[in-house]
């Protein structure tokens, strides 16, 4: 059966208007979030890319940390060009739960088979023994020259690294309970306040502690350094 030729061309002009059409729906799904950095209730982040969503794996840092870090530009769109390999490598997390952070080998545990002894210092902590409220926004840090392990008669230099012209307080307490003090002092122009403590010769053996505070304006932060008092 032949068609007219009016209704040929109809036809030929509806298949041409759809082809056209398609990529205009195509673009249509996508989210009108399109390339922005969305924040879900349980805390993961997506980029939103050509109607997809894709994880954000984040680091959880202090807050030190992060505010010692130089802040650049903010950044208002989306994090990678669609297509790039960077975008491509984010993985999918599942959407019953955010992943979960590794675990930390508990305290005192042996280092796993072939792994490297650790060498440096313990890693000061802040304490708030007083009672007075911590300030995260006054830096605090505590550096022993030498071994932790002290034997009585020793003596040790200790370094606050602070705030310039913030008050530093520093004390050893031993594990009797006793407490050592030294002479408050104020932060150099680098932010530092030097000290040398002394074991003394009678004090008990075992977990002893360095404490430094560091003081501006009402408020204070303090960190603690655990040692070992050892008897030669």
């Amino acid at each position: 059966m032949k068609l007219p030729i009016q209704t040929l061309g109809l036809m030929a002009a509806g298949l041409l208007i759809g082809t056209a059409l398609s990529p205009v729906a195509a673009q249509s799904q996508q989210s009108s979030a399109d390339g922005q950095v969305a924040l879900r209730s349980d805390g993961a982040l997506y980029l939103i890319q050509n109607g997809q969503r894709r994880w954000i794996s984040t680091v959880p840092l202090a807050d030190s940390d992060i505010n010692a870090i130089p802040e650049g530009e903010p950044i208002m769109t989306g994090l990678a060009m669609a297509g790039s390999a960077e975008a491509q490598a984010q993985a999918k997390p599942s959407t019953a739960a955010p992943p979960a952070a590794a675990a930390k080998p508990a305290a005192g545990a042996p280092p796993a088979a072939g792994a490297a002894p650790p060498t440096q210092a313990p890693t000061p902590k802040p304490t708030a023994d007083t009672g007075e409220a911590l300030s995260p926004e006054i830096t605090v840090q505590i550096d022993l020259d030498g071994s932790t392990t002290i034997n009585p008669g020793d003596e040790r230099k200790v370094e606050i690294k602070t705030k310039k012209d913030v008050t530093c307080e520093l004390f050893l307490r031993l594990s009797d309970g006793k407490e050592q003090a030294e002479d408050s002092k104020n932060a150099d122009s680098q932010g530092r306040c030097k000290y040398t403590i002394e074991i003394p010769d009678n004090a008990p053996e075992g977990n002893a502690t360095i404490v430094g505070t560091v003081r501006e304006g009402g408020k204070m932060n303090r960190q603690e350094l655990p040692i070992n008092i050892k008897k030669k």
